[in-house]
């Protein structure tokens, strides 16, 4: 579930604390949807093999997309001047 907190420094996506595939895929589409809406977002996800494997996958696909996957520096930068 999206954590919609106003300060830009919080992640306002974190990934399952025990990852499927399907709650990460689940997790991922949200955080698109943010950044589409905002300009930018903010994840977080552990680093479990699951969750890496398809954020591997879905960064590879952010391209075709129209989304550029930045430093998380970036995005707060982005947040603060909107």
């Amino acid at each position: 579930m999206p954590d919609r907190r106003s300060e830009a420094s919080e992640p306002e996506q974190s990934a399952p604390a025990t990852p499927d595939a399907a709650g990460i895929a689940k997790a991922l589409a949200e955080l698109e949807d943010m950044a589409r809406e905002r300009g930018a977002a903010i994840g977080v996800a552990k680093a479990k093999p699951e969750t890496v494997r398809q954020l591997a996958e879905w960064a590879g696909k952010l391209d075709a997309k129209g989304i550029v996957l930045v430093p998380v520096s970036a995005a707060v930068r982005s947040q603060r001047q909107s």
